[in-house]
């Protein structure tokens, strides 16, 4: 009995020691197969995040978004890249060519796949565009859209007829035509192209270059414009994405902020890159300060409000996207002289409105406008809601004595309204509606001063300078280029009379307006610009010189008001309103604002 029960004993122990042990191999096993459900999942998970760089040349991703793009990668993340210049430099097609072949070599070698690539043709109407897919990885994908290389300040190069990004942008030419001649864009043209193939690539995340470099931060045109670009094609898709915008040249003002072991990663990237590279190898200076550094900030494209305008390359720009801006509108003085029915003048404001202006200009003056500064505060407000621009510009009887004394006070005035204004963006403000009577070094001094007045307040304010000589003529116009942000206004009548306007156009066939002398200059916006300032407003001949006026306007992509939506009961001014007060029809002298409004529309805001 004894030796049985130790045999049972024994056999209990050693039965309960295989149950443990089948439990602990269980649980092992049970729990490899979620490291490996977890690591499996987790890398399909990965590969559906898409992520879209947009870049400028084929060396940008590598030397400004990395090792973002690295760890990306790494992760199993689907990643394209799309390159809009070949970044040729001028050079022959053998060097651009190579440029690819690098930039391919550096994205195969960071997920560890043979540098094999297969190309697609993608054919989106008449553009075909080169598609080149890793072939063993095909989740890395390459787009190059081998339009020319700008050049460093966007003069473009020689070989290819001086074309640039940046002159597309600013619309100093009206197509770009790609190096290999396979494809020609307009800018729609091209802002479509990208939106299709961000559509297309159907993006968590998106990377762009620096968005800001309208402040002149030193980079190449082709790194912001492109980035300019790309922004206007996502505020053309539905998508709601993650934007990115990395630091290009301006990040060498930065301290250097990578680890050792990104450094080290990014360096043999770029030895790797500049094996392909000859120019990029010789001035290897120039990649290696980018070794150490990676700075990006997240963008937030939601906001609706109506963006400040700023001065850059001698046009109007929108700061929030830094596109050109045609500005088109009326103008009045109901806040000066001009008296009736406040009731009147609203429903007038949305009849124009209603034709698509986005510009109003308001002639103030000191007696008349603090006494309807409430009615200003709504106009003010209600602009703002309907994405029109303002400007103030201060005006003055011209029958007054003394114009001098009475100017005197209008830096202080418009000091007044920026401060009352100041947190108001869509305003621009003037210095004299119609300087006369005074030389031109002491409209210089009145200039000045009231610039510092009204950038008191609103230091990033434009600010209207109109020609002395009642708004025609600039004497020096050497002596604005001190003042920032600045914007030349004219006010031209060529005659007082529909007889004088015959004789002047008998006498001047090919007429040259006083504003296509300084278009290389400044920005311009055309006050007024009648055919005749006395009488006969609205006769054949007034009607006949507006519409060259605004051909020339349109020919130079020019802003201006139209002059003036007020009601005028004299004999000699009729005809100069653009409506019909009494029963709120729209004069032929309004029709032509309406005509040129449909087929030269000024910018959507």
């Amino acid at each position: 009995m004894n030796i049985f029960y130790r045999f049972c004993k024994l056999y209990k122990r050693q039965s309960n020691y295989l149950f443990h042990g089948r439990k602990i191999f269980l649980k092992l096993f049970f729990g490899v197969i979620l490291l490996i459900s977890f690591f499996l999942s987790n890398k399909i998970l990965n590969s559906r995040i898409r992520v879209l760089n947009i870049v400028a040349h084929p060396n940008d991703s590598l030397l400004f978004m990395m090792p973002d793009i690295y760890s990306y990668l790494k992760k199993n993340f689907q990643v394209t890249t799309i390159f809009l210049t070949s970044g040729d430099a001028g050079q022959k097609v053998n060097y651009w060519k190579n440029r690819e072949k690098g930039i391919m070599a550096v994205y195969s070698n960071m997920v560890n796949e043979k540098n094999i690539w297969e190309e697609e043709k993608l054919k989106i109407d008449n553009i075909i565009i080169s598609v080149f897919y890793l072939k063993n990885d095909r989740k890395v994908k390459l787009i190059f859209l081998r339009l020319p290389d700008g050049s460093f300040n966007g003069e473009g190069y020689k070989n290819n007829n001086f074309q640039s990004l940046k002159k597309l942008w600013f619309k100093d030419i009206n197509q770009i035509k790609t190096i290999d001649n396979a494809n020609s864009y307009s800018l729609s043209e091209l802002i479509n192209i990208i939106r299709f193939l961000i559509e297309k690539e159907k993006p968590k995340i998106i990377n762009i270059l620096d968005y800001s470099n309208y402040k002149y931060t030193g980079d190449h045109s082709d790194h912001y414009i492109s980035s300019y670009l790309t922004i206007e094609s996502i505020k053309k898709t539905k998508n709601n994405f993650r934007i990115y915008s990395y630091l290009s040249n301006y990040s060498l003002s930065k301290n250097p902020n990578l680890t050792k072991k990104e450094t080290e990663v990014k360096s043999k990237l770029i030895t790797l890159y500049l094996k392909y590279d000859i120019l990029a190898k010789k001035g290897f200076n120039l990649y290696s300060v980018h070794l150490n550094r990676q700075y990006k900030s997240k963008l937030n494209l939601k906001s609706k409000k109506l963006p400040p305008l700023y001065v850059g390359e001698n046009k109007l720009l929108n700061e929030n996207n830094h596109s050109p801006v045609i500005l088109k509108g009326v103008s009045t003085q109901f806040f000066g002289y001009h008296y009736y029915d406040f009731e009147t003048f609203k429903k007038i404001y949305n009849i124009f409105k209603e034709k698509d202006i986005n510009l109003i200009g308001v002639f103030v003056n000191l007696e008349d406008t603090p006494k309807k500064i409430n009615y200003l505060d709504w106009l003010i407000n209600q602009t703002e809601k309907d994405n029109i621009y303002v400007y103030l510009t201060p005006t003055i009887d011209g029958n007054i004595k003394n114009p001098l004394i009475y100017v005197k006070g209008f830096p202080d005035f418009m000091c007044y309204l920026s401060k009352r204004y100041k947190n108001k963006y869509h305003i621009l403000y003037g210095v004299w509606s119609e300087p006369h009577f005074i030389e031109w070094n002491q409209y210089l001094k009145l200039v000045e001063e009231s610039i510092i007045k009204i950038r008191k307040y609103q230091p990033k304010a434009a600010v209207l300078i109109t020609g002395i000589d009642w708004g025609s003529n600039f004497k020096n116009i050497n002596d604005l280029k001190r003042f920032k942000n600045i914007i030349l206004n004219f006010h031209y009548y060529p005659a007082s009379d529909a007889r004088d306007l015959n004789n002047y156009l008998n006498l001047n066939p090919e007429i040259i307006f006083p504003w296509e002398n300084f278009i290389n200059d400044f920005p311009i916006i055309v006050g007024e610009f009648g055919g005749v300032w006395k009488k006969d407003f609205s006769s054949n001949e007034d009607l006949y010189y507006i519409s060259l006026a605004l051909e020339n306007i349109n020919k130079y992509q020019l802003s201006y008001t139209f002059y003036t939506i007020d009601h005028y009961s004299s004999e000699t001014e009729k005809g100069l309103s653009l409506i019909d007060h009494k029963n709120l029809s729209i004069s032929k002298k309004g029709n032509l604002l309406i005509e040129d409004i449909k087929k030269f529309p000024p910018s959507k805001l």
